[in-house]
Parts: C-alpha cells; sequence; structure tokens
C-alpha cells in the first residue's frame, strides 16, 4: 500500500506514526509539499490538520510569534482543502489531535473507507497527550477567537473530516496577541536567567567551601616556603661575600695583565717602527733598482746600435772588396795606385774592427756592472723581507698572546673615539655615488674582472682605487680609456673618469663611450 502524508503548518504529526507506519505512508516534507506541486504523488493522500489553537502553542514552543502562525496555518488549511476536492476518490482529511488520541478508531474508518485492512501495531505510550503551556494555550485560543473569518474555514475542515471523534468549540474571547505572548517569553527568559544565576551561586559556594578546607594547608606552605627563603637569603649573602673577593683577585690580576699589555705596546710601537724603516729602505731600494733598469734599457739601445753600425760597416767593407776585385780585373795599369787605395780602405777597416772589439768590451763590463748590481739589490731585498717577516711574526705572537687578547676590552675601550681619515670618508662618498648611477653596474663589473670577485672587495670602490688606472671599464655603458683619451684634461685633473663625467663631463655635453657622438669638445680640443 503506498500512500503519502500531508499536514498543515506547526501539527504534531508524530501522533500518527503507528498509522503511518501501518500505510507505509511517505511523511517527507508533509507541511509544505501540497502547497507549490506540480505532479501529485500515486496512492492515497492522508491530509491532517491541527485545531489552530494546538497549531499556534507548538509555533510559539518553537520561538515563533503567534500572529505569523497563524497566518501560516490559515494558508496550509486553504490549500489541503483544496487539494481535498480536487481528490476525494483517494484522499482523507482527519483531525491529527483527535485521530491521535484514537488510532485504533482512526484505523477502522480508513479501512471502511478504502476497503483495506490495515495492520496496526499501537505501543502502550501511544495515544499519551504531552502536557500543552497553559500561557500559550490562552494565547492561542484568544487569537483564534480573534479571526473571524476562521470560522467558516472550520467549518470546511469539520464538514470534510473523516469523522472519528467529537471536537471541542474553544471560547472566543479578544487578547492583545503579541503583547501577552512577549510578557510571558521575558518571564520565561528572567526565569532561565534565575535559575542560571542559581546555579552559578550553588557553584561558587562549592568552590569557597573548598578554598575555606585548603586556606590552612596554604599557610603551611606558605610559611614552609617563607623559612626556605629566609635559608636561601643567607646562602645568597655567603655566595655574594665569595663573588666579591673573587673580583678582587680578578681585578688584581687585570691590572697586572695591563700593565704587561703596555709593555707589550710599547715593543710594539718599536717594532712598526722598525718596521716602517724596513719599509722606506725597500721603497728607495725599488726606486734604485728602477733607475738601473732604466740604464740597462739605455746600455742595451746604445749596444744594439752599435751593433748595427758594426752590421753597417761590415757591409760597407764588403762592397769596397767587391770593387777591388774588380778593378784588379780591370788590368794592370793604375795597379800602384789601386794598392795604395786597398792599403787604406784596410788600414780603415782594422780601425772600425778596432772601435767594435772596444764597443763589445765596453757592453760586456756593462752587462757585469748590471748583473752585480742586480744581484746586491736581490740581496738586500731579500735582507729586508726576512727582516718584515721576522717582525711581522714577532708581532703575531704578541698578538696571539694571552696578555695581548685579555685587555681587548681595555683597547676597544679606545676606539669607537677614533675618527674615519678623510680619504676613506671620500671613497665611501664616492662608491655612494657610483652605485646609484646607471654608468656602474657591480654585477657586470664582478663578472667582467673575475679576480676582483676573487679578491671579494667592493667593486665600487676597487673601481675607483685601481680600476680606473688599469683601464676597466665600470660597466657597458662608460669606456674608461677611451673617455681619458677623448678628454686629455680628465688625466691631467687627476679625477676618477667616471666621478669626472658624473660631477662635470655630463652636464658639459662630453660623450660616456664612442658610441655616442653628440658630445662638446674637450677644452683642450676647443683650444
Amino acid at each position: 500500500m503506498n500512500a503519502t502524508l500531508g499536514t498543515t503548518p506547526h501539527s504534531n504529526w508524530q501522533e500518527l506514526a503507528p498509522l503511518l507506519q501501518a500505510l507505509g505512508c511517505d511523511a517527507k516534507e508533509p507541511e509544505t509539499w501540497y502547497k507549490h506541486h506540480e505532479s501529485l504523488p500515486e496512492g492515497y493522500l492522508i491530509l491532517a490538520y491541527t485545531q489552530p489553537q494546538l497549531a499556534l502553542v507548538h509555533a510559539m514552543e518553537r520561538g515563533q510569534e503567534p500572529a505569523k502562525a497563524l497566518q501560516e496555518w490559515e494558508e496550509g488549511a486553504n490549500a489541503l482543502i483544496a487539494l481535498y476536492k480536487k481528490n476525494r476518490r483517494r484522499a482523507v482529511l482527519i483531525n491529527s489531535h483527535t485521530a491521535g488520541s484514537n488510532l485504533k478508531g482512526l484505523a477502522a474508518a480508513l479501512s471502511n473507507h478504502w476497503n483495506v485492512e490495515i495492520p496496526l501495531s499501537i505501543s502502550a505510550d501511544s495515544g499519551r497527550e504531552r502536557p500543552v503551556n497553559p500561557y500559550f494555550q490562552l494565547i492561542a485560543t484568544f487569537a483564534v477567537q480573534q479571526n473571524h473569518h476562521l470560522t467558516g474555514l472550520l467549518s470546511q475542515l469539520e464538514a470534510c473530516t473523516l469523522p472519528v471523534n467529537n471536537e471541542e468549540t474553544a471560547p472566543k474571547t479578544k487578547l492583545d496577541i503579541n503583547a501577552l505572548y512577549h510578557g510571558i517569553s521575558e518571564l520565561y527568559q528572567e526565569k532561565d536567567r534565575y535559575e542560571a544565576l542559581t546555579k552559578q551561586y550553588e557553584s561558587l559556594e562549592k568552590e569557597n567551601q573548598q578554598i575555606t578546607q585548603q586556606l590552612p594547608k596554604a599557610q603551611e606552605e606558605l610559611e614552609r616556603a617563607r623559612q626556605q627563603s629566609q635559608e636561601q637569603k643567607s646562602a645568597f649573602e655567603a655566595e655574594n661575600q665569595l663573588v666579591i673577593e673573587q673580583l678582587h683577585l680578578v681585578q688584581e690580576e687585570l691590572e697586572s695583565t695591563l700593565q704587561a699589555h703596555k709593555n707589550e705596546e710599547k715593543a710594539t710601537e718599536k717594532l712598526s717602527a722598525e718596521i716602517d724603516a724596513l719599509k722606506t729602505t725597500q721603497t728607495k731600494a725599488d726606486a734604485e733598482k728602477k733607475q738601473r733598469a732604466e740604464e740597462l734599457n739605455k746600455l742595451s739601445a746604445s749596444l744594439k746600435t752599435a751593433e748595427s753600425q758594426y752590421q753597417k760597416s761590415r757591409s760597407e767593407a764588403k762592397r769596397l772588396q767587391q770593387e777591388l776585385e774588380q778593378t784588379r780585373q780591370q788590368g794592370q795599369q793604375g795597379t800602384s795606385a789601386l794598392e795604395a787605395e786597398n792599403q787604406l780602405i784596410i788600414e780603415q777597416l782594422h780601425l772600425v774592427q778596432e772601435e767594435l772589439e772596444r764597443q763589445l768590451i765596453h757592453k760586456h763590463a756593462l752587462e757585469n756592472q748590471v748583473k752585480e748590481l742586480t744581484q746586491d739589490q736581490d740581496h738586500a731585498l731579500a735582507a729586508a723581507n726576512n727582516q718584515i717577516n721576522r717582525l711581522q711574526n714577532e708581532l703575531n705572537r704578541i698578538k696571539d698572546s694571552a696578555a695581548w687578547k685579555a685587555v681587548a676590552p681595555v683597547r676597544a675601550m679606545g676606539r669607537p673615539f677614533k675618527r674615519t681619515p678623510p680619504e676613506k670618508r671620500k671613497l665611501k662618498k664616492q662608491a655612494e655615488q657610483l652605485q646609484s648611477t646607471q654608468y656602474f653596474d657591480a654585477a657586470w663589473y664582478l663578472n667582467t674582472y673575475p679576480d676582483v670577485a676573487e679578491s671579494q672587495a667592493n667593486p665600487a670602490e676597487h673601481y675607483l682605487k685601481f680600476g680606473a688606472q688599469e683601464g676597466r671599464n665600470p660597466g657597458p655603458e662608460f669606456d674608461t680609456q677611451w673617455y681619458v683619451q677623448a678628454n686629455p684634461d680628465v688625466q691631467e685633473s687627476g679625477i676618477n673618469p667616471l666621478i669626472h663625467f658624473l660631477n662635470h663631463g655630463q652636464e658639459e655635453g662630453r660623450a660616456p663611450n664612442p658610441r655616442v657622438q653628440n658630445s662638446l669638445p674637450s677644452p683642450q680640443e676647443a683650444k
């Protein structure tokens, strides 16, 4: 058997559960499906309504206002009546409240109406009415009585209802439904708050009793803690006295270490002075070596010139010998004159040969002299380097000593008052200027010159100190050598080429590389 249940809103259709189970009834959304149905379900239709008073009580228990709930019930009741009238053969209209109190009678009535057997099994708890809030019941009764046009609707429902039990009529009395509902709701809310406060008070009272019971124990623990604190205080005072005595010992040790440090500083200053003197000597030796190298270059040039003259003389002698041979072949006439001329040429050749031999002897003497000077200079440099290494090792030994490390805080006290030299400040400022311009590319500089990257030097500072002098470019947009050659006044000024371009050349219209040819002539070219 197939049946579908439809009920008015806020009905207690669960009272019909045993009967619905026996009928195999579909109770899915029974309060709404029939309002906007396009096609009705197959089988029988059980259309159940609840008296408006009970529907309003159920709605108010769920927190809904009675006026709105009554309007919804009225719309649902009209829809059920219309559905019943269109489907009288397979639909029945029942009062769910009265039928729920007599399920056996309802089952018998349905069996007679549809000519079917209904195997109904009723438990002992079925048919019991749940208690109804009297305040909500009063509000519901007044609301129904005030809605006069419900009388006709109730009459239609009673006329269409399958008879099971007789229904009672509620008294009609006018009353402000919403005001009464809100007042009763506030009373119930106050009651709930009172019950919550009562429970909270009882809980606090229990906690107070527990705290009162635990108070003596806490006082005993506090007294023990006070005694332990007194004992710890005595121990701390003794330990503090011991620490003070150790601090005095440490202070005496530091004073002796400081004195030793002062002595070592004097020795270090002396070693530094000796190192500076040796560096000065080495600088002079380097200058002398450079001068002697220049003299050697000049002598080498003179020797090359003499060798060239010697080759020319030999060529001339060969030419003269060839002419002499030709002269002898011409005849015997003028033999004596030719012999005299030949003798003269031979004498000239001997003079040239003697001159060349003297030049060669002088060259060998100069080479020996340069070799001796180079050896002497190498010995002097080796001795100076040995002395520098010895002094540097001595200085490193002093810095690695425990006394030097112990007075590191004393040395650190004087460092904050040391000012940065003007050269370093200028270098730092110029490096910041380079890094802010498009003509200096640090990544390009390090990739182009790997030796700079290996030295881990700051690329901007490296270009300012060494790169420009070595002809290196700060980036792909600036050509250092071309800029100096195109502007001789830049080399005379001694200013870094890129710094000159940023501070002066750019404003004067000078080009940063040969690809840009819109620069004005330099001051030297203008002359």
